[in-house]
């Protein structure tokens, strides 16, 4: 219940703040969150398109807020060392379990390891095998692609703001405990 409060701070926190160019860097202390428009290519050529909050921190921890098309958050992809949940707020469902590159694949359309992850998108490290571009200071990049193994994520930045301090819950893999928990490989992206 702890991590599910921390995401809706996390996401009330962005909804209430300001609009900011994507390039300036918003006042405050807490965490920087990103509001992103995002695609997601697979092999087969279908692209999907999308909007998420994003808040990531090195190595390997990163929570990510899938937005409705009138709002509302419709998944949460939460990771941390070792451990990621995939929230599906509709069903009242956690898929946890610890991530394969499999899992990663599923989720963003790239294989790879979440701390690869974390890592391309933060500082522009590219992986083994993967293509990488990357826009921006260290951090949240303001353009960020990353392609391999048939697919591509892609993402640009709405704008930047300040979460919560509530967003050092944020970052686990824990799921949500009033939640119905089933394996992290049950989970599908394509019924998404």
């Amino acid at each position: 219940m702890r991590a599910l409060a921390a995401a809706l701070a996390l996401a009330a926190a962005v909804s209430c703040a300001g609009r900011h160019p994507a390039a300036s860097m918003p006042p405050g202390t807490g965490p920087l969150v990103g509001l992103y428009r995002a695609s997601i290519a697979d092999p087969e050529g279908r692209v999907r398109k999308l909007k998420l909050l994003l808040w990531a921190q090195a190595p390997d921890r990163i929570h990510a807020e899938l937005l409705g098309p009138v709002g509302g958050v419709r998944l949460t992809v939460d990771a941390g060392p070792g451990a990621a949940a995939v929230i599906d707020h509709e069903s009242a469902i956690a898929y946890a379990g610890v991530p394969s590159p499999d899992d990663v694949r599923r989720l963003v359309g790239v294989p790879l390891a979440v701390p690869a992850l974390v890592e391309a998108l933060l500082s522009g490290t590219k992986p083994d095998g993967l293509r990488v571009e990357r826009v921006g200071a260290p951090g949240l990049p303001e353009r960020f692609t990353v392609a391999g193994g048939g697919g591509t994520l892609t993402l640009e930045l709405v704008h930047l703001t300040r979460g919560s301090d509530a967003a050092a819950a944020l970052g686990t893999g824990a799921p949500p405990p009033a939640m119905t928990v089933r394996p992290l490989e049950e989970w599908e992206a394509a019924e998404r």
